[in-house]
């Protein structure tokens, strides 16, 4: 029975086997990220790349499967959170297999590639390479690995002492970042992620990063080839950030930013991810939102539902957020209302000064859903973007803040990541919350994809794996630091 089990076990962890066929999209609308407008072409896809794409002069005759339909670029989400839930409170409702259904959720609407912005390196490497072995179902991952921040300092302030230990390195000083950062870099991360606030969500002052430490931090990153990513929200955050240099600015300020601050922001082009619907959708819930329940339901476990629903219930009988939506009791709905017009205030301004801009949804967290993106979109277009901006955001723009330049545009050479719509993007952008298909590394599919058994099974082992692995890490560099302090005691004899 025993060697059964093992037998089984062993083949549940082999990788799925994959193959890109060659396929041609016939007379097509491509909008390629590139030119402004579509245009009829045919695309040749040879393996996981686009091999040519031909213009066409005659319109469709609709006899292909989707001849007459739009393609665009794979979009690409350059700040989710793969191990959270759609709950507030960090690990609510976690599952060994939480990570998967993320990436499917974000792969079925059109999102082909994703940036995690800080969780556990160790498990995400190995979340890493069963999305690369099932394309057809997955999202591409490249993640940043832990938060870098300093003692009692964002999100040190918050976290539970579990999540901390994989989730966030709180630094000594200028020369642990050096270490840091290149242990992160060993781990698989293609990016850094460093916090810059001075106080928490509820107004209290914490500790922030000093300029040595943050400086030498950013020279590490980039001494490594790796591009370092800000998390900042308030005016001192984002004064820090531009003075060292910070690559991007992974939230908009939700504080009402100087005009100096603005021009140089749009001056330098430095990328910012807006992240509107995080902000907003923890406070606004409008009295439609009860009926919007059924649909949440579907999409999350019932024990996060029922926080949503508990939380309808005390919507308007309380003042700050309840207790069991947030870790830090005593922030105010009224003030999170105030930052989140300060943003879009700082948002409209930037967009004025034709600032970079990059999309992200934060997702998931706080009734954020990983695969409801549009939201975030919807916000944008309240705010005044267009939608080629928009999409721009989520193609070109994300490519670039990311250092992919094979991916967020159309044109051969380039990775075969595509999106097939019902309707042009650029006059309605609805059509983007149900593709017909998702092109991912030349593998098209259709429809809705779940976790297997199998995959859960996979996901288990996946866990247990990156446990054992990191305490093993762990205590080799506790052996290492005693053995260290031991030489220093005899030399100093």
């Amino acid at each position: 029975m025993v060697i059964r089990f093992f037998f089984i076990l062993f083949f549940c962890l082999l990788p799925a086997p994959f193959f890109a066929a060659d396929f041609n999209l016939s007379k097509v609308f491509v909008w390629d990220g590139i030119t402004s407008q579509p245009y009829l072409a045919s695309l040749h896809i040879q393996g996981d790349s686009i091999k040519k794409i031909v213009k066409e002069t005659s319109s469709p005759v609709s006899k292909g499967k989707f001849e007459g339909m739009y393609v665009i670029p794979g979009l690409i989400n350059a700040h989710v959170h793969l191990l959270n839930t759609a709950a507030c409170r960090a690990g609510y409702g976690f599952t060994p297999w939480t990570a998967l259904e993320n990436l499917t959720a974000l792969h079925q609407s059109g999102f082909t590639t994703v940036a995690d912005m800080g969780a556990w390196p160790v498990l995400l490497g190995k979340i890493r390479v069963w999305a690369d072995q099932n394309p057809q179902k997955s999202s591409r991952v490249v993640f940043a690995g832990p938060v870098m921040t300093i003692a009692k300092g964002y999100p040190d302030n918050w976290m539970p002492a579990v999540s901390r230990m994989v989730g966030a390195i709180a630094l000594v000083d200028a020369q642990n970042a050096k270490q840091v950062v290149h242990q992160t870099k060993q781990s698989g991360a293609s990016h850094i992620k460093v916090a810059l606030q001075e106080k928490s969500f509820g107004g209290n002052p914490i500790p922030m990063m000093d300029e040595e430490t943050l400086f030498t931090l950013i020279d590490a990153a980039h001494g490594e080839g790796l591009p370092l990513f800000s998390h900042a929200l308030t005016i001192q955050g984002y004064e820090a950030g531009i003075k060292m240099g910070v690559d991007a600015f992974i939230h908009s300020p939700l504080e009402e930013l100087t005009p100096q601050l603005i021009d140089q922001l749009a001056t330098k082009q430095i990328p910012i991810i807006p992240t509107v619907w995080i902000w907003k959708s923890p406070w606004a819930v409008p009295e439609e939102e009860k009926a919007h329940l059924r649909f949440y339901q579907s999409f999350v476990t019932n024990k996060i539902a029922k926080q949503r629903e508990n939380y309808l219930k005390d919507y308007f009988t309380t003042e700050d957020f309840p207790s069991y939506l947030m870790e830090e009791t005593g922030v105010s709905k009224i003030a999170a209302k105030k930052n989140y017009e300060a943003q879009k205030r700082n948002l409209e301004r930037l967009r004025g000064k034709n600032a970079f801009f990059v999309f992200g949804t934060d997702a998931p967290y706080c009734f954020d859903m990983a695969g409801d993106s549009y939201k975030e979109m919807l916000e944008l277009k309240k705010i005044g973007f267009t939608n080629e901006q928009i999409l721009l955001m989520a193609t070109l723009h994300a490519a670039f803040m990311l250092k992919l330049p094979l991916l967020g545009s159309l044109a051969p050479g380039q990775k075969a990541d595509m999106v097939i719509l019902n309707g042009n993007p650029l006059e309605d952008l609805s059509v983007l919350r149900d593709p017909v298909a998702v092109v991912r590394d030349g593998e098209i599919s259709y429809g809705k994809n779940k976790i297997t058994w199998n995959e859960k099974v996979k996901s288990i082992l996946f866990f247990a794996q990156a446990a054992i692995e990191t305490i093993g890490e762990r205590l080799s560099v506790k052996v290492f630091e005693k053995g260290l302090d031991a030489r220093r005691a005899t030399e100093a004899d």
